[in-house]
């Protein structure tokens, strides 16, 4: 390119200052499509996004909170290893026992979920009788009020049990195992100019707010719900978590019936 007519010192500032343009721009573009990423994979609406938006109804938003960032770290875990060793996980998925194991164990956690919802759904009121009855005992002036120790212990426990739900219902999907496996050449690409750290947060960031905004809504609907809404919600998501545990249970015995035909 042709430069203005400046001293050579001047000169070298203004080369130092397009390259630190270039550079600024080209962590941008990284971040904003990390972002873009991590925004697509929690999108989709599956197994998890299905369970934050029932916790979200018939508990509450903090449940759906809590149960979504541990779904961010799961993706933030696969985005890691995408970054450092997609051929491993490749390897192991693509082995003999690794993709039904995967299938089989998701499937499992489904069930499980969507039996609960269900068990949930059949009861009268749902999680809201539940809830009312707290309440009035709460309420009560008899009724004993534990230490503050000891409800901080109990708000602990709970939220360290639902956010690692979300971790494992996360880590267990075959169809987020997939999705990270799809992307990871174009990570494995462009680790060469940005740093992974970069790429790795951009991920976080978007999948993060697709966990604020989905919650946000929820939030926003509970107060017009009723509880004959919420059973029916208890009761479609539950049968949901269901179809889709049996689906990778199908999935999964087809793919040890291909590898008893190959062997």
């Amino acid at each position: 390119p042709r430069f203005p007519s400046i001293r050579l010192k001047d000169r070298a500032l203004y080369l130092h200052e397009l390259r630190m343009r270039s550079l600024a721009l080209t962590l941008a573009t990284a971040y904003g499509e990390a972002f873009l990423i991590g925004l697509s994979v929690a999108a989709p609406i599956g197994p998890v996004n299905v369970e934050i938006i029932r916790r979200g109804l018939t508990i509450g938003p903090g449940s759906a909170f809590f149960l979504g960032c541990g779904a961010v770290s799961a993706d933030c875990v696969y985005c890691g290893i995408s970054l450092m060793a997609a051929g491993l996980a490749s390897s192991i998925l693509q082995s003999q026992w690794g993709m039904p194991i995967g299938l089989g164990v998701g499937g499992a956690m489904l069930f499980w979920l969507g039996a609960g919802s269900i068990r949930t759904g059949k009861k009268p009121d749902g999680n809201q009788l539940r809830g009312a009855r707290e309440t009035k005992q709460g309420s009560g002036a008899e009724s004993p009020t534990p230490p503050s120790s000891d409800r901080q212990k109990d708000s602990l426990r709970r939220v360290l049990g639902i956010y690692g739900l979300g971790l494992a219902m996360t880590l267990a999907n075959p169809m987020t195992i997939a999705l990270w496996l799809s992307i990871a050449a174009s990570f494995t690409a462009a680790q060469a100019d940005t740093p992974a750290a970069l790429r790795l947060a951009g991920v976080a960031s978007g999948a993060f707010a697709w966990v604020v905004f989905i919650v946000a809504v929820v939030a926003r609907a509970r107060p017009w719900v009723n509880p004959l809404f919420l059973r029916v919600v208890n009761l479609v998501s539950g049968s949901i978590l269901i179809g889709f545990a049996l689906r990778f249970w199908i999935n999964a015995f087809a793919a040890l019936s291909a590898q008893t035909v190959i062997n």
